[in-house]
C-alpha cells in the first residue's frame, strides 16, 4: 500500500515537474525602447530605434527557438502532454504577433519620417 502511494505521487508530479521545465528555460524579451513618431524625430534617434528593434527581433527568434527547443523535451506519453503543447503554441503565437505589432509600429514611424 505505501509502495502504491509513493508510485501514484511520482507519478502526479511528473507533470508539474515538465510544466516547471518548459517554464524555466524560455525567457520571453521584453521591448525597451518607444518607437518615435517619426514626424519630428531625427535620423539618429531612427537608426538607435532600428538597432533596438532589430535586437529585439534576434531576441524573440532565440525565445522561438528555445521554445522549440522545450517542446521537443516533453515526453509524448505525459499525461498532460497537449496541454504543455499547447501552451508552447500559444507563447510562441503570442511573440510573433507582438513583433508584427512592433514592426507595423515600426514601419508607421518610418513612413512618418521619410515624409518630412
Amino acid at each position: 500500500m505505501k509502495n502504491l502511494k509513493i508510485i501514484i505521487f511520482a507519478l502526479t508530479m511528473v507533470p508539474v515537474l515538465v510544466v516547471s521545465n518548459v517554464n524555466a528555460e524560455c525567457i520571453y524579451p521584453k521591448k525597451d525602447f518607444v518607437i518615435p513618431s517619426g514626424t519630428n524625430s531625427t535620423k539618429d534617434e531612427m537608426l538607435e530605434v532600428m538597432d533596438k528593434f532589430k535586437t529585439l527581433q534576434a531576441d524573440l527568434e532565440s525565445y522561438r527557438s528555445c521554445l522549440l527547443e522545450e517542446e521537443a523535451t516533453i515526453p509524448t506519453d505525459a499525461a498532460n502532454y497537449d496541454e504543455l503543447v499547447s501552451m508552447i503554441v500559444k507563447k510562441h503565437d503570442g511573440s510573433i504577433e507582438e513583433e508584427t505589432a512592433i514592426a507595423a509600429e515600426w514601419n508607421e514611424a518610418v513612413r512618418a519620417y521619410n515624409s518630412q
